[in-house]
């Protein structure tokens, strides 16, 4: 009886010892899979952070194109024409993304247009001194 008294203690011990080890194993993969949404998030920001740099750069061209437009004054019309389509395409991108970033390029606009403005008074100081 003492006998079986013992085997039954060890065999209770044993068994909570396979209960803990397996609260342990599941909260190791929990663990794992709130590792694996952060991965997640931050490849999300990664992307979002490389269509911004992209946008930049289409505007750094436009205002490229900008200054070509100051040299070259005839061809003026047909480049801005361009670039207003340009305008539009950037504007569907930003849909998609953040509120922020479609502030960004409302502000960007603005200065875009504030830069034709002043390529336009170019031109007519250029038609007052050709007088």
């Amino acid at each position: 009886m003492i006998q079986q008294a013992e085997l039954n203690l060890q065999l209770q011990q044993q068994q909570q010892q396979q209960q803990q080890q397996q609260q342990q194993q599941q909260q190791l993969q929990q663990l794992q899979q709130q590792q694996q949404q952060q991965q997640q998030q931050q490849q999300q920001y990664l992307v979002l952070c490389q269509q911004q740099q992209q946008q930049q750069q289409q505007q750094q061209r436009q205002q490229q194109q900008q200054q070509q437009q100051q040299q070259q004054q005839q061809q003026q019309q047909q480049q801005q024409q361009k670039q207003q389509q340009q305008h539009h395409e950037q504007q569907q991108q930003q849909q998609h993304l953040h509120h922020q970033q479609q502030e960004q390029q409302q502000q960007q606009q603005q200065q875009q247009q504030q830069q034709q403005q002043q390529q336009h008074n170019h031109h007519q100081h250029h038609l007052s001194i050709n007088k």
